[in-house]
């Protein structure tokens, strides 16, 4: 009874701090490492990178293509970003809104993190049909490190991410139509 107990609360636990369309935390787990993420940074001993990933387009995917699609673009985005970072460091915040959050890395491996999640995203959109024919998939980035002496919190890192994540989604915008479609 006992053992039947236990794994009743571990799926209870897993059930209540994953997202179910991508296998990854969601904003309850993420809630969860920003305050393990502050209380390091009251004792002191905080080293970590957090970046904030968007999909590009998914609101006009759905109403051009449908949710399915959406779905599709959503899951596909959320399998490239686990396969560079891990799931343990994988969460989804929002819609099409993901957040990484990976401790003591240097700007040059999140750099390298980035690169490949680039690789990763032209070669899915050659494989994959409808990306080749309905839209292609497309990720806006942007990372921050902790830096003990200005961030005071999670939330200032997460601002400064946010805010390099939509200076690239605007540069993306400059060479791509909003609709993305082709």
């Amino acid at each position: 009874m006992r053992l039947e107990l236990r794994q009743f609360i571990d799926d209870a636990r897993e059930l209540a701090y994953t997202d179910s369309l991508t296998g990854a935390g969601n904003r309850a787990a993420y809630v969860d490492a920003i305050k393990y993420l502050n209380s390091q940074i009251e004792n002191g001993g905080a080293e970590f990178m957090l970046a904030v990933l968007d999909i590009n387009g998914v609101k006009n995917a759905n109403d051009s293509f449908g949710h399915e699609f959406g779905d599709k673009m959503i899951i596909t985005a959320s399998e490239i970003i686990k396969e560079s970072v891990g799931l343990e460091n994988l969460f989804r915040i929002g819609g099409d809104e993901f957040v990484v959050i990976i401790e003591n890395i240097t700007a040059e491996e999140v750099e390298d993190i980035f690169h490949k999640i680039d690789l990763r995203i032209v070669q899915k959109n050659s494989e994959i049909e409808e990306f080749k024919t309905n839209m292609p998939l497309a990720l806006s980035k942007g990372a921050a490190l902790y830096k003990a002496n200005s961030d005071v919190d999670v939330q200032s890192v997460f601002r400064r991410a946010d805010a390099a994540m939509y200076a690239d989604k605007a540069a993306y915008y400059k060479t791509h139509d909003r609709r993305q479609r082709r």
